[in-house]
């Protein structure tokens, strides 16, 4: 399911249930009403802690889906496969009797991931770890048979992937091959922190960024470098990282860039522009994340290079150029 929301990873997943239901006279569907839009959960509040750790909200069908679609909802993929006869099962007994249906079945459980060390990071996870089965007869009702029906949900707050494991096998003590996969959740986590430090880089540095010059980054292409790198595993804060960025610029120009002329890198205007604003960290033909990456007693070592493409359409050459070691 990471797939369904990392661009580059997959395709969304589906589960491909062909059975439709006709249902003419059913009270529950769908005929003038207006369409909501859902960003989020809402429904009654039925009950809960004091701490609104734990809480048991009715939610209707079509917000369910919503969040599903809209990747709100994630389901695990390290959750068991989906058995269409189970869910064919289901949707005939809520079909049968809704009100006993709803009465007899558990609520959905839904564990809510906060980002405890980062309190500029407001997004929040929801994984559903319990009723899958349930959750897919629900939308089926709704998307083919335009069914709206209500379900209770249980929303469990955790503050760690460790302790939405604890909650998931909880929910699966009975179950001989029940399997969590906690760096999925942390796949998950990696993801809002790349898009909330890519949200942080193109308030402040937007201009720097182009998506139709060979020798700059793009937004998208800078952040895929950085998650290439790994780096924001080595800060517990967007701010930081976006600060150690900086100051890293600021060194790898004085360094490298200061004391050349930029008529040297000719071959780019753009290039030109961005070194004479001594912005560099976002020019492709550096080798700036090696010393983003690079330790201060590693510096020694660091080489560095500046590639020029030549312009002309006759020439296939590529120069290195400025490349030494401090």
């Amino acid at each position: 399911m990471l797939a369904r929301i990392i661009s580059g990873l997959g395709a969304k997943q589906e589960v491909n249930l062909t059975e439709t239901i006709d249902l003419t006279e059913e009270p529950n569907q769908l005929q003038t009403k207006k369409k909501s839009s859902f960003n989020t959960f809402r429904g009654k509040t039925i009950r809960s802690t004091g701490n609104l750790k734990y809480s048991t909200k009715e939610i209707s069908f079509e917000n369910l889906v919503e969040c599903y679609n809209k990747n709100i909802l994630i389901i695990p993929e390290f959750q068991r496969a989906v058995s269409k006869d189970k869910i064919a099962k289901m949707k005939k007994s809520y079909l049968d009797d809704s009100e006993i249906f709803n009465y007899l079945t558990n609520p959905l459980q839904v564990a809510k991931l906060k980002n405890t060390s980062d309190p500029s990071i407001t997004s929040e996870l929801y994984f559903l770890i319990d009723g899958q089965h349930r959750f897919f007869a629900y939308k089926e009702l709704y998307e083919n048979s335009s069914i709206d029906g209500h379900v209770y949900v249980n929303f469990i707050t955790c503050d760690t992937p460790e302790q939405i494991h604890k909650f998931y096998m909880s929910f699966n003590v009975d179950n001989p091959d029940v399997y969590f996969d906690i760096n999925e959740i942390i796949g998950y986590q990696n993801y809002i922190k790349y898009q909330e430090f890519s949200k942080g880089i193109n308030k402040l540095y937007k201009k720097y960024f182009k998506t139709d010059d060979i020798a700059i980054y793009s937004l998208d292409s800078f952040i895929k470098q950085c998650e290439k790198y790994e780096y924001l595993d080595y800060f517990e804060k967007i701010d930081e990282a976006i600060t150690y960025l900086n100051s890293k610029n600021k060194s790898f120009y004085s360094e490298y860039y200061s004391n050349e002329p930029i008529e040297k890198f000719n071959y780019n205007k753009k290039v030109q522009e961005f070194i004479k604003d001594k912005k560099i960290f976002s020019i492709k033909t550096n080798n700036f994340f090696e010393w983003l990456m690079c330790e201060d007693q590693d510096t020694p070592q660091f080489k560095f290079n500046h590639v020029i493409k030549k312009s002309s359409s006759t020439s296939k050459k590529t120069l290195k150029i400025a490349s030494n070691t401090i």
